[in-house]
């Protein structure tokens, strides 16, 4: 019985807590639910018996819609916004290192090739 009403406690917190969330600007799921768990593991990670993809989205909260909360609106995109800059920029820092490795080993065939010149007539 006592762990029925813990049970009961927790829900209603959760309950509150949730009631508060709604009632402030656009409501943004997904972004904590999908992080990674490990340290060095990237990207998104789907959850067991989630029906949901893997993607930040934010359901739209009609109340603020309005011009009198333009600013609140706005700053609720914000972290949608700054995640996709930094998946951005971790991108260009990938092709960046990709191309150097890429010119690297072109430079080393060509060395190699350079190394290895063939007589002829030599059969």
């Amino acid at each position: 019985l006592q762990q029925l009403a813990a049970k009961r406690l927790a829900r209603a917190k959760a309950k509150a807590k949730a009631r508060v969330d709604r009632r402030g600007a656009h409501l943004i799921k997904g972004l904590d639910s999908f992080k990674p768990g490990k340290k060095k593991s990237q990207g998104d990670a789907k959850r067991k018996g989630s029906k949901l993809e893997p993607f930040a989205y934010v359901r739209l909260n009609p109340k603020v819609t309005k011009e009198k909360y333009k600013g609140k609106a706005t700053d609720s995109f914000a972290k949608v916004i700054r995640g996709a800059k930094k998946g951005v920029l971790k991108g260009a820092k990938a092709r960046k290192a990709d191309g150097k490795k890429r010119e690297f080993a072109e430079t080393r065939k060509k060395k190699q090739a350079k190394g290895k010149t063939r007589r002829t007539g030599s059969r």
